[in-house]
């Protein structure tokens, strides 16, 4: 497989690199959610809010990425009780997938990497696609296993869970139940 990641990727970079032409904000924004939390705001502590929030709308639009929703319930406030301190700046947050795998590859291992594979450093590169190729590769799996629940099941809206205290990777409710 690291054979093919040199030889189709690697060593043909600027063919492919030409296929994502972004600007250096959408390119920096992409790289920071392919490789944190994914949840929508994660990327304003490294890109400011408003330029944050213009790039993820373009990104939307573009199709390259999409949102899954929370289904966290949104609290309801009351004017006469204070929230306690922990909770008072916690914001329920949607989360970005990337709408296919192969961009995710290309902007948590590729793009960060660019200078080392113009320089022709592919072993460099390679190692360190190997380093964390397990990690990359778990929310693969979760995205594969929805797909596969919602093919065999005959069902769809397979997703995933957070709230505050918990987090599920696949998580199903059906209203007829």
């Amino acid at each position: 497989m690291f054979e093919n990641i040199e030889y189709l990727l690697l060593k043909n970079y600027l063919h492919i690199k030409d296929y994502f032409k972004l600007d250096e904000t959408a390119s920096y924004a992409l790289s920071l959610l392919a490789k944190n939390n994914r949840k929508r705001f994660s990327i304003n502590r490294k890109i400011q809010h408003f330029k944050a929030l213009s790039t993820l709308k373009y990104l939307l639009r573009a199709g390259i990425i999409k949102l899954e929703h929370s289904k966290e319930a949104k609290r309801i406030k009351d004017k006469r009780q204070k929230l306690k301190k922990e909770l008072r700046s916690y914001v329920i947050q949607d989360k970005i997938i990337f709408a296919n795998h192969f961009t995710r590859f290309f902007f948590y291992f590729l793009k960060p990497n660019e200078k080392l594979i113009l320089q022709n450093r592919y072993e460099e590169v390679l190692g360190l696609i190997k380093e964390k190729f397990e990690l990359y590769q778990s929310f693969c799996f979760e995205q594969l296993s929805r797909e596969l629940l919602e093919k065999k099941f005959q069902v769809s809206g397979v997703q995933s869970y957070w709230d505050k205290n918990l987090e599920l990777d696949l998580y199903y409710k059906d209203d007829e139940i």
